[in-house]
């Protein structure tokens, strides 16, 4: 554990006796004042490539010509690492005429390469294909793999990396943690995190084009992300140095919490793998809950989001869509029956009452021709004929809306027509005891 410090103390007061000479000092000065010309004429370039990169998309549209548009592209995003390896070379050849070490200068010349290759890589998809397409992709992979590399080129320049990776940190689990173990630790993360959102793409960019529904893409995706980052963890484990005793160890550790406490967690996440599998319950599908109408908006692993008509949001766990029973409207079919029911007076026609709602139900534009609406005579009531329409439309979140527009349109079908829509009546029959009474009233 001495050694690493030792060499990188060593490492570090060469770099401080270096920067107290005058000419690294220099060099150090125009490097900066190099990056701050390079970093002007980039802006400028930009404010002046922008107008003209949107009059190039219009003719793009119109010609079909990427010549300019390409030229422009590459022109905006390459000119802050041109102009600094060009004054660079400049000012080499000024200290080499001078007869002064330009070492510093040099070193920073393959920087600045790598800068100029990945913008003109950059340029090139940016050219090629839409830059929605190209965005995530750019600031999710590639740029991170670009700072990851120049990082390394940077701290490679003045510190020997192989020392800097040995140096202790912490022990984790009986295993000594060094740098190098945290920036392979964070190399991993990052590589199974990217791979799962590269396959995550590819897989949904696949199933998109096959034809495949959303809810079974949704389902595949999670699957495949969480499949992925599992056997990411596998192998952080093992860069950590964390042996099998150790996971026995925790593995126990878990069992005991489980028993304790855990059990709602882990059967939360068992239920989302088993409901993920069985495709019970997809994103998209149209779902009671509770007594209010909602839509399945994300099945995750713990727990279910559902929107409801109010714009609400109902996190539910994902235990309770298999132990309850759960009504869903678009399981198999989005086409549903909705039943409304009416009554009318006894002196109605009953066949004019059912043509007449029949006709007034097909004028909305949600019913379906067929399934035909049908009435059914539900019985006699006490005070009304009693009957039901049955109509099929196939969009169930908007039911009570649609349930509304219908009897909207019935009352005013029936008030044209003079259909009456009787309400409860009692009759009072006063047979004997009451005439006394009616004497007294009289009397007084």
């Amino acid at each position: 554990m001495e050694l690493p410090f030792a060499g990188l103390r060593l490492e570090f007061n060469t770099i401080l006796v270096l920067l107290e000479r005058p000419v690294v000092q220099r060099q150090l000065f125009d490097l900066v004042i190099i990056i701050a010309i390079g970093w002007v004429f980039s802006v400028a370039v930009h404010r002046g490539v922008v107008g003209r990169v949107n009059r190039a998309r219009v003719r793009l549209a119109t010609e079909r010509s990427y010549q300019f548009y390409r030229l422009l592209v590459l022109l905006d995003l390459v000119t802050f690492a041109m102009v600094v390896l060009i004054f660079l070379q400049i000012n080499i050849a000024v200290f080499e005429r001078q007869g002064l070490p330009a070492g510093l200068l040099r070193s920073a010349i393959p920087l600045f390469w790598a800068i100029l290759a990945y913008d003109f890589f950059l340029s090139i998809l940016y050219v090629r294909y839409d830059e929605a397409v190209i965005r995530p992709y750019h600031y999710r992979v590639i740029l991170p793999l670009f700072i990851g590399l120049l990082a390394s080129m940077v701290v490679g320049n003045f510190i020997n990396l192989d020392l800097l990776a040995q140096l202790h940190l912490v022990s984790l689990f009986g295993a000594e943690v060094t740098l190098g173990v945290v920036v392979r630790a964070a190399v991993i993360v990052y590589a199974f995190g990217t791979a799962a959102y590269l396959i995550q793409d590819a897989l949904g960019r696949v199933m998109a084009r096959s034809g495949q529904d959303n809810a079974t893409i949704s389902s595949v995706l999670i699957i495949s992300r969480y499949a992925v980052l599992g056997i990411g963890l596998l192998v952080l484990a093992s860069a950590l140095g964390v042996n099998t005793a150790t996971l026995a160890v925790i593995g126990g550790g878990l069992s005991i919490g489980i028993g304790f406490g855990l059990q709602q967690i882990v059967a939360n996440f068992i239920s989302g793998i088993l409901l993920l599998f069985e495709q019970s319950l997809r994103p998209g599908d149209v779902i009671d809950i509770k007594g209010q109408l909602g839509t399945v908006e994300k099945l995750n692993i713990r727990a279910t989001t559902i929107i409801t008509n109010d714009n609400v949001q109902i996190i539910v766990p994902n235990q309770n869509f298999l132990t309850n029973e759960v009504t869903s409207y678009t399981r198999t079919d989005r086409l549903v029956r909705v039943a409304l029911p009416y009554g009318v007076g006894y002196g109605s026609d009953v066949k004019v009452v059912r043509d007449l709602v029949l006709q007034t139900v097909a004028q909305h534009g949600l019913v379906k021709e067929s399934p035909p609406p049908q009435v059914h005579f539900l019985g006699f009531g006490e005070s009304s004929l009693d009957f039901r329409v049955l109509v099929w439309m196939d969009q169930p979140r908007q039911m009570p809306r649609f349930r509304s527009d219908l009897y909207f349109m019935l009352w005013e079908t029936f008030t044209k027509n003079n259909i009456e829509i009787p309400f409860p009546q009692r009759d009072l029959h006063l047979r004997t005891g009451w005439e006394g009474m009616k004497q007294g009233g009289e009397e007084e």
